[in-house]
């Protein structure tokens, strides 16, 4: 087992036991936490650092390299130590049916506007869209950076990357804004009003969740976990390898 799912037991931990596993390092103690590929972890009202160092000791001696957090409050817990599970490779998959979904099958009337400066992921990602929707922008601070990938876009597909700038007023009708980064560049509450994806969930008032049509499997998870089934779950399970097989639900803040 080299993964596994992370969430907030309802049951909390006794000092004492809080006490042997974080300070004495009895790791037995916290065994029963584990159940198959689920850890359970108990708190009262935080987490604290030591005890978040034990957790890590504890993953480590069984050799978990990946988490999948239910809870917004681990996902900063563990991230130095281990690949936190998020759902970007399923996102990117089937980027063009999440868009298809947002715009209700007009796709080809929007503007898809891009506001990372992950340059990498904006290209892969631009390059799936490019000839379904009406035209790609950039919103950047930093505009020189896409002088040579709009000349790419130029060139390969016949298309003007628009390079665009802060100052530039944004809009929500028949425009679909991408975050493509884990790093904010612009302000937290900058596209409260507009229709953004943000998978990475860095903005506020952006849809992030993208929730799937569940299957036989996953049925098990999302009962026993009592959440959706969403891209990082399916990610986590890794049956959906083929964008075929996926179909979306619908995508939430």
């Amino acid at each position: 087992m080299e993964k596994i799912i992370i969430v907030k037991d309802k049951k909390r931990l006794s000092f004492i036991k809080y006490f042997i596993f974080t300070y004495l390092k009895c790791s037995k103690i916290f065994e029963k936490n584990l159940r198959g590929d689920i850890l359970y972890i108990p708190y009262k009202k935080r987490l604290k650092k030591p005890y978040i160092t034990a957790i890590e000791k504890f993953l480590k001696k069984k050799q978990i390299k990946e988490i999948l957090p239910l809870e917004e409050e681990f996902k900063g817990c563990f991230n130095n130590y281990f690949r936190v599970i998020n759902g970007i490779n399923i996102y990117r998959t089937i980027f063009c049916d999440v868009l298809n979904f947002f715009a209700k099958n007009n796709l080809y009337e929007y503007e898809i506007v891009f506001i990372s400066d992950n340059l990498k992921e904006i290209k892969e990602l631009a390059q799936k869209c490019v000839k379904k929707v009406k035209s790609i922008s950039v919103l950047t601070q930093k505009p020189f950076l896409y002088e040579s990938m709009s000349d790419f876009f130029l060139s390969k597909y016949g298309v003007n990357l628009n390079i665009k700038e802060k100052k530039d007023k944004l809009k929500k009708n028949k425009k679909i804004y991408i975050n493509a980064g884990a790093n904010r560049v612009f302000e937290k509450n900058t596209f409260n009003n507009v229709n953004l994806i943000d998978i990475y969930n860095v903005y506020e008032g952006a849809y992030h969740d993208i929730i799937l049509e569940s299957t036989q499997k996953s049925k098990h998870y999302t009962k026993l976990l009592k959440c959706p089934y969403n891209a990082a779950l399916a990610e986590f399970i890794n049956e959906q390898n083929n964008a075929k097989n996926i179909k979306i639900v619908n995508i939430k803040k």
